[in-house]
């Protein structure tokens, strides 16, 4: 084993970071002049909370669509992490995080695709429906430190409500007002994200709706 791998496998012991992310649909109808098949056109998105640049710690983020379309699984490997598609029906995005340290499993987190509210449908008026997730690294190896270390710390945000959560594949759903155990994880470091809908959206960043304007 040389240097950088045992470099990876070390652990910074009881130390927990929070890394707050945003994904996110935006959807805008095209009115009855479009194809009934594409009426609506969406993108869906992984931004940080406050625009903050996720790169450093995020490498790609892969889309995994409805069967239907004919490309439904979309590995977007640099930022801005976004697709961009149309149809005419609602379903769930599977959004699967990957990175920088092998270590860390990729997380899954679903991601509701919303065309549609209570009011009058009207051409070009926007639906946006994003979801708070809290990416929770327990222990993190000193690659994986120093990557998260390079972002700009934020108070840890605690949107309320935050729904009872089911586990999904590797990744462990946890209510952020219960606090982690650091334990011994050997050669993987924890890595769980806790997600809840936002009910404040003055965070959106503009520049990830400009192609659907």
């Amino acid at each position: 084993m040389d240097e950088s791998q045992m470099e990876v496998q070390r652990k910074i012991k009881h130390r927990i970071i929070y890394k707050p992310i945003i994904v996110g649909t935006h959807a805008v109808y095209l009115g009855k002049k479009a194809p009934e098949d594409k009426n609506n056109k969406w993108c869906c998105y992984v931004r940080g909370l406050n625009g903050e640049d996720i790169s450093k710690y995020i490498t790609k983020v892969e889309f995994e669509l409805d069967k239907s379309f004919p490309q439904p699984n979309i590995t977007i490997s640099k930022p801005p992490f976004q697709i961009q598609e149309a149809g005419w029906g609602q379903f769930t995005i599977n959004v699967k995080l990957y990175f920088p340290d092998p270590a860390c499993k990729p997380v899954w987190i679903a991601k509701e695709l919303i065309l549609f509210d209570d009011l009058p449908r009207k051409e070009k008026r926007p639906i946006i429906a994003e979801d708070y997730n809290e990416l929770v690294f327990v222990e993190p190896s000193p690659l994986m430190f120093k990557l998260l270390s390079q972002q700009d710390e934020l108070p840890r945000p605690m949107p309320q409500p935050l729904p009872s959560a089911q586990s999904a594949g590797d990744v462990e759903m946890k209510d952020p007002n219960e606090q982690s155990q650091p334990g011994d994880l050997q050669q993987e470091t924890s890595v769980d994200v806790a997600t809840s809908m936002l009910a404040d959206k003055k965070n959106k960043s503009d520049n990830i709706f400009k192609a659907i304007d």
